[in-house]
């Protein structure tokens, strides 16, 4: 899956618009602009931050489509895939 059929697939209701609005924590901000920085995937950091949806069962966690795989980033900024 890349990054492009995720934008027009639709399934992330945040890239239409619809997504409820969310709090990321100062660490998860530095851990998504980390992971920016690694690997762009050709968008702008803006772009590349409205890529992340919660995670409904992790408190606090966040998810990123990155590089084909799916990263958890935890509340404290700790990156998983």
């Amino acid at each position: 899956m890349t990054v492009d059929s995720l934008k027009t697939t639709g399934w992330n209701a945040d890239l239409t618009g619809e997504h409820p609005m969310f709090r990321i924590t100062k660490e998860q901000r530095r851990a998504i602009h980390r992971k920016w920085q690694q690997a762009d995937q050709g968008l702008s950091y803006r772009a590349f931050r409205k890529l992340v949806i919660p995670v409904a069962a992790a408190e606090g966690a966040v998810a990123l489509p990155w590089c084909g795989m799916w990263l958890c980033i935890e509340a404290d900024g700790y990156t998983h895939s």
